[in-house]
């Protein structure tokens, strides 16, 4: 009754005959373009399929277009390119492996972040991935300089800084500069060795290239200056290798400007602390000494304790040795001192603290104290606080490395997920599908669709056509935005069979297709979990759950027993037209018998409905008169209802199948009810009817049907269970409970069926089954 309500409300919005999709008005360029040829664009629907179409690539766009038309489907911005990779693909009928290209666009461009797979003829694949990779580095090189011209348009002076700064980030002025500091640290260090005196040959040759390498670092610094001189310099002085870069280059002038002041002769010595600029040119060591950097403020902290038990101790020193040793203890200072040499060790029990014994012994408590004072000292500070200040040094270092390593591992993993992402096969609606497949139930899934349809139709007309589809799609709060096309449209409506003559769909049409997009979904996410995982458990779970979804789909086609499909419409309009042999929208009584029956409605019962429908006695059936044949249908709902009922128990069994063989289930309690108690399902007008199947009474009802026991609460064998169940079923069918069993578990003869539930069951289960499997079979199912 439920698809029959669907069906009268869908009615008036349906038409097989709709009308062609509008296409652009923009033609495909006919010269000027790179290549062009016909490829094979993947479509994935209830199968994936490879549909041809015209592609013409320029140097900034690749074109679509239907294969028999000229005007552009759709296009893909080349700089809007993010990847293009390759895969394998094995083509239908024959053995043959054809490769295709991915290509991958941005979220927040045109294509929206949809990912196009295309197959060339595979003599052009090289040619088409070449010129797709190369023409797209220089769209994105040029769609650059367009974005810097529209940024910094009206100000000559900010485009030029912003070229200035692009030059000097460049790998090549960077590897030149720090040629020249390691030269200039070669050069340093040459001097260090050779020292020669002023007014030398030698001295003249280092001055002079003293001043070459400070003009040279005068340069960059004036260049880095200025090409971040915007915003009264903020980008420079953030950067604190640039105050580095400032501070040395301004002593290396003010040393090279005034060389005759003897106090800034020190200065000359900085000199040499060019080099640390080199740790910001090469990554690897930029990366160590950030991390050293991370770590001072807990290195200082554990510094400080240090300096605080070194202080006490030395204080305390200062007032008890400084008569006997005023060398060492004299004064804080050098107290302070003296303590800091015995924390590392350096001589400090032969020359500090056997300097303070009577004979250089310890013989009297007076030297028992020293000792004392020393070695408490050594072991605190030299072996344990030494040692935190190390470990924490060694934490925070660790700790910055692995994270740096870390973000470079998740970025890594990040474009990995991305590549096999776009490798997987994916619907067009999958991020709205997504959203939808966190329902609790079926009436939330309800109101979820009809709240996204409430979304969509904007101007509240009740239709939704193409274009209002695809911009309501791309406004909608998914987790990447959808990109519509004309095919993903046809797909999506049946080529136009859930539209109206309008070419729009309704409410009812958008839950059909929502709910068929969601059934494609749960495989197509099933089917990539299999393909991507490792483990060989979860791959057998994986197969079985889809073994037990191919089970479920042939249980539920009971429920269509009368031809009303999980379509609706679409099924009662196809037998129409069937039978429609005129072709003048209206069925005479003889087609409309015939339709009827095939549709599933039994003999009896057709001309009552067949009186019904006419309401109008006119002996003609209309197209809107049929689609009202299950309203004509007494006791469809409840038959309905019993049908599904009897269906979830067969899904709920499969589902404890799988379970007891992963050992999830428990044993059933002593209280379980056995087998024996478990007969009566189904009620029968006597017991005669044990050997007959039901069969309508005078008034052309059927009897009804009890649902007393469910399955769950049974310790009986599964397939007891369900050769129970199927009695329910079938005995609404006229079918044989057997025939139905062999035919959902793909065997062909009852005798095959017994003997592999005896090989399944022979322990402990096989007595219960067989005859649990009589009682039912003589009883008929009755209670």
């Amino acid at each position: 009754m439920a698809a029959a309500l669907i069906v009268q409300k869908k009615v008036n919005q349906t038409d097989l005959n709709s009308a062609p999709l509008p296409e652009s008005s923009l033609e495909l360029p006919v010269d000027g373009f790179v290549r062009s040829g016909v490829l094979e664009r993947k479509r994935v629907g209830s199968t994936i399929s490879w549909h041809k179409i015209k592609a013409v690539l320029t140097h900034d766009t690749l074109f679509f277009a239907k294969q028999d038309s000229i005007l552009v489907s759709d296009e893909i911005p080349l700089h809007e390119i993010t990847d293009v990779l390759t895969e394998a693909t094995l083509e239908k009928g024959d053995d043959s492996v054809k490769k295709a290209l991915i290509i991958q666009t941005t979220k927040d461009g045109h294509n929206s972040g949809r990912t196009y797979v295309c197959r060339p003829d595979p003599a052009e694949f090289d040619l088409w991935h070449g010129d797709l990779q190369k023409h797209c580095e220089s769209a994105k090189i040029a769609q650059e300089k367009i974005r810097r011209e529209a940024e910094y348009s009206g100000s000559q002076l900010s485009l030029f800084r912003a070229r200035v700064l692009k030059s000097y980030e460049s790998i090549q002025s960077q590897t030149l500069f720090a040629a020249v500091l390691i030269a200039s640290f070669v050069v340093d260090v040459w001097e260090a060795q050779t020292l020669p005196a002023d007014g030398t040959s030698e001295a003249e040759m280092f001055d002079r290239l003293d001043v070459v390498f400070t003009t040279i670092f005068t340069v960059e610094l004036v260049i880095n200056l200025f090409s971040r001189s915007a915003n009264f310099f903020k980008a420079f002085f953030t950067d604190g290798w640039n105050i580095l870069d400032l501070a040395i280059v301004t002593v290396s002038l003010t040393v090279l400007f005034a060389p005759g002041m003897p106090m800034l002769k020190p200065l000359r010595l900085v000199r040499v602390f060019r080099v640390a600029r080199l740790f910001r040119k090469l990554r690897s060591l930029n990366r160590i000494i950030t991390a050293l950097v991370s770590a001072l403020i807990p290195v200082a902290n554990s510094m400080v304790i240090l300096l605080l038990v070194t202080s006490i101790w030395s204080a305390l020193g200062t007032h008890l040795f400084h008569e006997r040793s005023p060398e060492y203890f004299g004064n804080f200072t050098s107290a302070l001192f003296t303590m800091i040499q015995v924390m590392t060790g350096d001589s400090w029990a032969s020359a500090v603290s056997r300097s303070l014994l009577d004979d250089g012994t310890v013989t009297t408590s007076r030297d028992m104290w020293v000792a004392t004072f020393f070695v408490s000292y050594a072991l605190l500070a030299g072996v344990f606080l030494i040692n935190v200040v190390v470990a924490v040094l060694l934490d925070e270092f660790i700790s910055s490395l692995q994270a740096g390593k870390d973000a470079a591992q998740a970025a890594k993993v990040e474009e990995e997920d991305r590549k096999k992402k776009a490798r997987r096969s994916g619907g067009v609606l999958d991020p709205l599908t997504a959203h939808l497949s966190h329902f609790v139930s079926e009436k939330d899934l309800t109101s979820r669709i009809s709240e996204t349809y409430e979304r969509l139709d904007t101007d509240g007309s009740g239709g939704l056509n193409f274009e209002e589809f695809q911009k309501g799609l791309k406004k909608l709060p998914t987790s990447s935005p959808i990109h519509l096309l004309e095919d993903d449209y046809e797909i999506l409506t049946e080529n136009g069979k859930l539209c109206n003559t309008q070419k729009e769909f309704g409410s009812d049409q958008f839950q059909e297709i929502m709910r068929e997009e969601l059934k494609r979904y749960s495989q197509r996410v099933l089917a990539n979990a299999m393909h991507e995982t490792q483990s060989y458990e979860m791959l057998s779970i994986m197969l079985t759950l889809k073994r037990l979804e191919l089970l479920a789909e042939s249980s539920a086609r009971i429920i269509s027993s009368w031809g009303f499909s999980s379509k609706g419409t679409t099924s009662l309009l196809e037998v129409f037209q069937a039978h429609d042999q005129n072709r003048d929208g209206v069925l005479d009584l003889d087609e409309a018998r015939d339709a009827l029956a095939e549709l599933g409605i039994p003999e009896f019962k057709i001309n009552y409905v067949i009186s019904k429908m006419d309401g109008d006695g006119d002996a003609k059936i209309s197209k809107e008169e049929f689609m009202h044949v299950g309203e004509h249908m007494e006791n469809t709902e409840a038959r309905l209802d019993r049908l599904e009922l009897s269906v979830n128990d067969i899904k709920s069994m499969m589902s404890q199948l799988v379970s007891q063989h992963s050992g999830e289930i428990r044993p059933a309690s002593s209280e379980a009810v056995q087998l024996s108690t478990a007969r009566p399902l189904m009620t029968c007008a006597s017991e005669e009817g044990a050997s007959q199947r039901l069969k309508p009474i005078s008034n052309g009802k059927m009897p009804r049907v009890k649902r007393i026991a469910s399955f769950k609460s049974l310790k009986v064998s599964p397939r007891v269970s369900l050769h129970a169940s199927l009695h329910v079923l079938t005995a609404l069918q006229g079918e044989d409970a057997e025939q139905v069993l062999d035919r959902l578990l793909g065997q062909t003869s009852k005798s095959t069926l017994e003997d592999k539930n005896r090989g399944r069951d022979k322990k402990d289960r096989g007595s219960d089954s067989r005859d649990g499997r009589e009682r039912w079979s003589a009883s008929g199912g009755a209670s």
